[in-house]
């Protein structure tokens, strides 16, 4: 699944993005998020040039075979 992001963030530095409950780590605005079989759950958020980092929002996306 191609995911492009997209934020109003004052003083924008990068996106962070968790999948399927791993380590945050940094993004670009658009990525392609590989599903696997089953619940598959991506939480993004934005992060300032100063470290605060914005509202999380979250997705969740079952795949079937």
């Amino acid at each position: 699944v191609t995911v492009l992001l997209d934020t109003v963030t004052p003083n924008f530095d990068t996106y962070l993005i968790q999948t399927n409950g791993r380590k945050w780590k940094k993004s670009k605005e658009r990525f392609v998020l590989k599903l696997s079989p089953g619940v598959n759950t991506l939480c993004v958020k934005s992060r300032n040039q100063f470290g605060v980092e914005g509202i999380e929002s979250a997705l969740t996306i079952e795949c079937r075979q």
